[in-house]
């Protein structure tokens, strides 16, 4: 599992943007209720994982799946 960088010596407030947006993420997922598909291009999941650790987004209740040409199967 890959870790979020440290950001605490970072130039600006980096670490603060971070977890602000981990936040609000969580908060939309809180008000979802049942289990939840985040589909992302996969260009962006290495900046998804700057963001969140994918082990925090399966507590939630997300099956996190790439984008691509064929249909998402999924509950």
């Amino acid at each position: 599992m890959a870790q979020i960088p440290n950001l605490d010596n970072a130039p600006i407030n980096l670490a603060s943007l971070r977890d602000q947006s981990q936040k609000e993420l969580l908060n939309i997922l809180r008000k979802a209720r049942g289990k939840k598909c985040l589909v992302i291009d996969p260009k962006l999941g290495g900046s998804l994982s700057l963001l969140i650790q994918t082990s925090l987004l399966k507590e939630y209740g997300v099956e996190l799946r790439h984008l691509s040409a064929e249909h998402v199967q999924t509950e």
